[in-house]
């Protein structure tokens, strides 16, 4: 069992990125409880069940949640309402990706824990500065413990230009790994110029460092602005190093992407 007291925290649900204000969250392997917690002014729970696939969270976020990277506002529950609720009340069968992080500003390589399934949220009114939110997260698939491959904006991304990330030490591998699940957030998409299309994220990894001939273990293919997807498949390697690195499409363009990929393997 081990606590972590923190300011902050971080959840990217769908192709949203939300900031949530500061935390205390235990962590119980054993019970089968991967994180639980306390977070903010007024103790709220937060939760993450092995057992029975579920994800509960209670946090609160700052009252400018509503501004995206783009610098425009974006009603947030709104959001919520047309992608996970009908106009009966009842929740749209359609699962959301969700990438946590347990502080606020990562890197490439800090902890994430990754998962997607059929999401019911809401948002209280203003509260001292503060939003309450509750994320419910029911019928999951596996909820993974994994790292950030990248965070970043990847700047003027041209047709069929080829950009690496940063090469990401998973660790020695046992003799084989067979499962590899990644999420994929595109939180942005500026076009500096021409028609956007598409761009791939492909995840790759190599032996060594640095990664001179790489496999291509999965590819996202991002046909749109603010877009989401995930991954569960089965793969076969000791591979030790892992990178995602992002391919600008057919079109004639040039973009800046803003992007946050996690990755789990074992």
């Amino acid at each position: 069992m081990a606590k972590e007291l923190g300011k902050d925290a971080r959840l990217y649900l769908q192709h949203m990125d939300i900031h949530l204000k500061s935390f205390e969250m235990e962590q119980t392997m054993e019970s089968q409880v991967i994180q639980s917690g306390q977070y903010a002014q007024d103790f709220d729970d937060f939760d993450i069940l092995t057992a029975n696939g579920s994800f509960n969270l209670s946090a609160y976020l700052f009252d400018d949640y509503k501004k995206t990277y783009a610098g425009t506002a974006e009603a947030l529950d709104q959001f919520f309402f047309d992608q996970q609720i009908d106009s009966a009340g009842a929740v749209v069968s359609v699962p959301s990706v969700l990438t946590f992080s347990n502080k606020d500003a990562m890197t490439d390589g800090d902890w994430a824990l990754i998962t997607q399934g059929f999401a019911q949220m809401q948002i209280a009114p203003n509260k001292d500065g503060l939003v309450p939110l509750r994320v419910q997260v029911r019928e999951t698939g596996p909820i993974s413990v994994g790292q950030f491959l990248r965070i970043e904006d990847i700047g003027n991304l041209i047709q069929a230009e080829v950009d690496n990330g940063a090469t990401i030490d998973f660790g020695a591998a046992p003799p084989v790994r067979t499962k590899l699940r990644a999420t994929l957030h595109v939180l942005d998409v500026v076009v500096n110029s021409g028609t956007f299309t598409d761009a791939t994220i492909r995840i790759e990894s190599g032996v060594a460092t640095p990664i001179v001939s790489p496999t291509t273990r999965h590819t996202f293919t991002a046909s749109a602005d603010k877009d989401q997807q995930y991954a569960d498949i089965t793969i076969s390697t000791n591979d030790r190093y892992w990178r995602a690195t992002a391919v600008g499409g057919s079109g004639t363009f040039d973009i800046n992407l803003k992007v946050a990929v996690a990755l789990a393997i074992s």
